[in-house]
């Protein structure tokens, strides 16, 4: 199964300025496809600083542990077509030889499934592991230099 980290590629970039099509685009009222326009516009006159990819099951840390049985309610199709939950603060990951660590840091107050933090790519864990990647390519927060997530993000939880 494929993994995505938060790396910005130029094909990251083209369709973070690109999300449309113009046939996309031809299919939207005049009034939104104005809008969004102009929207995109302001967008890529922004640099992107970081994306940070929401960890699902599946997703990899760097000494080895696999993310399994999260607690969300919310899932979304990774590219095989697998559902995928979301990971949440609290949610467990699993080492080849049995040992198990909490999600300890995630998207803070900026976003928030069942009263918890959603798990990212760069969340850590209570052991001082990271995850480091996920098997899902679609689902990112998207930070920019005139954008920045509040303080609590990424920052451990109590």
């Amino acid at each position: 199964m494929p993994q995505y980290t938060n790396e910005i590629t130029p094909e990251i970039i083209h369709t973070l300025n690109n999300p449309y099509s113009e046939s996309d685009l031809a299919t939207f009222r005049e009034t939104e496809s104005k809008f969004i326009t102009d929207e995109l516009s302001k967008r890529t006159a922004a640099t992107v600083v970081a994306i940070y990819r929401h960890a699902t099951e599946g997703a990899l840390t760097r000494n080895g542990g696999s993310l399994h049985n999260t607690s969300a309610r919310s899932c979304i199709l990774d590219d095989d077509g697998t559902e995928r939950r979301f990971g949440l603060v609290g949610d467990e990951v699993i080492y080849p030889n049995g040992e198990m660590a909490k999600i300890v840091s995630g998207t803070g107050e900026l976003l928030k499934s069942n009263g918890r933090s959603l798990a990212l790519v760069g969340s850590l864990l209570d052991d001082g592991d990271i995850i480091v990647s996920t098997p899902q390519g679609v689902r990112m927060l998207v930070e920019y230099d005139d954008m920045h997530f509040g303080g609590d993000f990424l920052k451990p939880e109590a």
